[in-house]
């Protein structure tokens, strides 16, 4: 090969090396920007969630305050299990916040799981109060 032609053809694989990079950066910099939309929808959700729970708090510590004797006992019992549904959430939101492209799939699997447990878990605990309340 003569000369010129291997410059040539250094400086063509010298650009598609840079081009590759660039265009590499490009596509990782959408998928972060995909990731945060993922993220804040989740989040989103969770947030949702969180609310809910802490309304019901605020339900039952309504009730603890006319509350005596046994009465106030279970519903300290509720008022704490409801206080640990929202601290879950908490923990998954921190998750999510924390999560990577890499660990995306695993955190919002794990997530998903999890709201699954806290929504049956809340239910139940809501159940308990209309029967205490009524």
């Amino acid at each position: 090969m003569k000369k010129p032609e291997l410059i040539v053809l250094t400086l063509i694989f010298m650009f598609s090396l840079i081009l590759g990079a660039c265009g590499g950066g490009g596509a990782d910099r959408v998928r972060q920007e995909q990731l945060n939309e993922l993220k804040e929808d989740a989040s989103d959700n969770l947030h949702d969630i969180l609310y809910d729970i802490e309304e019901r708090i605020e339900i039952v510590e309504y009730h603890m305050e006319e509350a005596q004797g046994e009465l106030q006992e279970e519903l300290e019992e509720i008022d704490s299990a409801l206080k640990e549904q929202k601290e879950i959430i908490e923990k998954e939101l921190e998750l999510i916040d924390e999560a990577t492209l890499e660990t995306w799939n695993d955190v919002i699997d794990n997530t998903s799981e999890t709201l699954r447990e806290v929504r049956s878990e809340t239910n139940e605990i809501t159940r308990k109060l209309r029967d205490l309340v009524e």
